[in-house]
């Protein structure tokens, strides 16, 4: 299986200060062919205004990770952390019984994130926070494991066996992504055009994949998997 999903057809919702993109259904957005993949259920894109932001909000059992394309983003909550991310930066928060945060941009450029929204093996275990900010050069022609099942060895984990990988290629750099066992690749275009197992992919595309993909970038690209284990 290889299916290409276009950015032209994902779902939106401009909330007054942020604009969101939709890669599987999720409030208002509603497509029965898009309803996630296993314990995978969200991913979106969000375009935060300076000074707007997620006011405090309760979560609970859902494994939720956020990557940061550009800007910052400010995550406070209830259990004592309060942390701005940077770009690059990875925040995971395995909210378990329940856990109340926010998250703002708190300076005068426009944030863009990354949010994923994973179901956990186990519900009902204490919240917790944890986060890392990367540099460039840790994925620069090289897949950097940001986050796996305790198992595995992301730096990052989450209660799921899932990883989840950034991966950033320049112009002449190939990459073939190989698949381990029964898995699901899911492959998003941050940023630049590539090709992928022939096919031409633009920035916010994405692909679903049960097959080995082969990577080439035609400008320099940037790209999150995530590969669901079976």
């Amino acid at each position: 299986m290889f299916i290409i999903h276009r950015r032209t057809k994902l779902g939106r919702e401009d909330y007054g200060g942020i604009r969101s993109k939709f890669y599987f259904s999720y409030g208002n957005y509603l497509d029965k062919r898009k309803m996630g993949i296993g314990p995978l259920i969200a991913i979106n894109i969000d375009q935060i205004d300076p000074l707007q932001g997620f006011g405090d909000h309760q979560h609970r059992d859902i494994e939720i990770i956020t990557y940061v394309l550009k800007g910052a983003l400010t995550h406070q909550d209830h259990i004592g952390n309060k942390v701005t991310l940077q770009e690059r930066g990875v925040h995971v928060i395995s909210s378990g019984s329940g856990l109340t945060h926010s998250e703002f941009n708190e300076t005068d450029e426009i944030t863009e994130a990354v949010q994923i929204w994973i179901e956990p093996k186990e519900k009902g275990n204490d919240p917790s926070y944890t986060y890392q900010n990367f540099t460039q050069e840790e994925s620069l022609n090289q897949v950097l494991k940001i986050t796996s099942d305790s198992s595995r060895d992301g730096i990052l984990k989450i209660d799921q066996d899932i990883d989840i990988f950034i991966l950033d290629l320049d112009e002449e750099h190939y990459k073939p992504f190989k698949m381990y066992g029964n898995s699901v690749l899911y492959i998003v275009q941050l940023e630049g055009e590539s090709y992928m197992n022939g096919n031409q992919i633009y920035a916010k595309d994405a692909v679903e994949a049960t097959e080995d993909v082969h990577i080439q970038p035609i400008t320099h690209s940037r790209f999150l998997i995530l590969e669901i284990h079976d």
